[in-house]
């Protein structure tokens, strides 16, 4: 977590491939946002390496990582689903899973041989992950006279904020992510820009990505 108020996720999946003693390790590092789509994942990949022995698995969902869970799927306890989740909290990231096929090769590992091939197929995949920032920020709804919308549009723009939804009625009304620890300066300065002729409103804490759609209400 980079800060209070913000939250890392996998953007984009990563994917990672550890040979031991003529076992392979298949691993996948990708984006859920649920228990359900966790389970649902570990199906797919269960269904795409039918023919292999092991499918271990970590999730860690929710803004707070407070959702955590692992899976060993018939190896010895405690040496493949917990080395996997360490790797995911050890990247900071949420709603992030984990999951290593493995093939065997013949060889017995041992305990301590399979915490080191989990965990670095686990630490590959994750390192190909494409990982992006997320923060939690207060949906302001503005609504201004047409007068003065291109004070407040020049204003979003100088400022690096991006309205997610603009209505046009009698009024404009723009809905717009803002960083909770910018809100109060953000709100005075446009009351100020305005000299008290919009109306804000507070509509509730939501996750947002860079340029992306909402994680989930906070």
């Amino acid at each position: 977590m980079e800060e209070k108020g913000s939250c890392r996720i996998i953007a984009s999946p990563g994917y990672g491939e550890v040979e031991e003693k003529n076992s392979r390790f298949l691993s996948e590092a990708l984006f859920v946002d649920s228990e359900e789509a966790a389970r649902g994942e570990l199906t797919r990949v269960r269904k795409q390496y039918y023919d292999a022995r092991h499918h271990c698995s970590a999730w860690i969902i929710g803004p707070g990582g407070e959702n955590a869970r692992s899976g060993d799927d018939g190896e010895p306890a405690g040496t493949a689903g917990r080395p996997i989740l360490e790797v995911i909290r050890g990247a900071g990231v949420t709603n992030a899973m984990v999951v290593v096929t493995r093939y065997f090769g013949g060889t017995l590992l041992g305990t301590g041989g399979l915490v080191r091939a989990y965990t670095a197929a686990a630490r590959e995949a994750l390192e190909h992950a494409a990982i992006r920032e997320l923060c939690l920020c207060e949906m302001l709804e503005v609504s201004a006279d047409y007068a003065e919308y291109e004070k407040i549009r020049r204003y979003f723009a100088q400022n690096g904020l991006a309205p997610v939804q603009t209505d046009y009625t009698d009024r404009v009304s723009l809905r717009i992510p803002v960083r909770i620890r910018e809100l109060e300066k953000t709100e005075r300065e446009i009351i100020s820009l305005t000299a008290g002729k919009c109306r804000l409103s507070r509509k509730g804490q939501e996750y947002y990505p860079v340029g992306g759609a909402a994680l989930s209400q906070a």
